[in-house]
């Protein structure tokens, strides 16, 4: 029998936000599981465990590494049969574990909840947070559906299934390929509108400028490599992207009936962001070669 319930996976975010309200959330939550968790970054001094019931490693990873490669060291090194995604940009809430876990065990392959924004936070963490997860806003019907995504931010997955790709997690943990293969392969996700995760932030609109951009390449560049898209539509793209993005957002969060004060408040450095990310789509799929047939 595995010796762990759960293997948790804490990226350190850029800026390095402190570990103590990702941690401290996750031993309120992980009361009664055997859980480990794994603080993967350039951590240069010991992480202290906030309770008893979690087991705490760190496994260095180069500074600038983006979260989802950091994910994918830390489920090659899991030893739970379910692991869950986060990062030190996240809390979760008391009721996360036992509310996800279940899930899997009810076999998805996959389970994840609607996202929150912390309150009070600035209008760059808002607007981090709407580019990132205006589709898994809160909805007033919380009933929880099968679905064909999920945010890899908080979710809970069968290590197993994961481990069957080998070949993308070579590459890291970016969710949305290995959903892709579920799905093809007639697997389930599981997605809890009612939210068990908040993000905090901080974002500072420099760092989230940079990493938008560095999504946007390793995104163009995939988009090309992996799934054949015209490299000439991405770059010609580019120049609408940003209004397209932004007109999606808002289309989500009407649909919600909430959060407009916030989309009006996290415009300006959305614009930003959504310029970011267009951008490096467009570099990263000028770079690209598609592979011989």
């Amino acid at each position: 029998m595995p010796v762990f319930d759960l293997t948790v996976i804490v990226a350190l975010a850029p800026g390095h936000p402190g570990l103590e309200p990702v941690l401290g959330s996750l031993a309120t939550s992980c009361v009664g599981l055997a859980t480990e968790v794994l603080v993967i970054g350039d951590v240069s001094k010991p992480v202290a465990a906030p309770a008893l019931n979690l087991t705490i490693r760190t496994i260095p990873s180069e500074e600038g590494t983006l979260i989802p490669m950091r994910w994918g060291e830390g489920i090659a090194a899991a030893q739970g049969p379910v692991v869950a995604c986060l990062s030190t940009e996240f809390s979760v809430a008391e009721s996360w574990a036992r509310t996800l876990l279940p899930r899997i065990a009810g076999g998805t392959v996959g389970a994840a909840s609607a996202i929150d924004l912390a309150p009070g936070a600035s209008a760059t963490t808002a607007a981090m947070y709407l580019l990132r997860f205006a589709h898994f806003l809160p909805w007033p019907d919380t009933a929880p559906k099968e679905t064909s995504n999920i945010p890899g931010d908080g979710a809970m997955y069968l290590r197993s299934c994961i481990l069957e790709h080998s070949d993308l997690l070579a590459e890291g943990f970016w969710e949305i390929e290995f959903h892709k293969r579920w799905l093809r392969a007639g697997k389930r996700l599981s997605l809890d509108r009612s939210p068990q995760l908040t993000f905090v932030g901080p974002a500072t609109l420099e760092n989230a400028a940079m990493l938008r951009y560095r999504h946007g390449v390793t995104y163009g560049s995939t988009m090309v490599l992996r799934h054949s898209h015209s490299r000439m539509r991405h770059i010609l793209s580019a120049p609408i992207l940003p209004l397209v993005l932004i007109a999606r957002i808002a289309a989500e969060v009407r649909a919600t009936g909430q959060g407009l004060a916030t989309f009006l408040r996290a415009l300006p450095p959305l614009l930003v962001l959504t310029s970011a990310w267009s951008l490096g789509e467009a570099i990263g799929a000028a770079r690209a070669r598609k592979r011989a047939r």
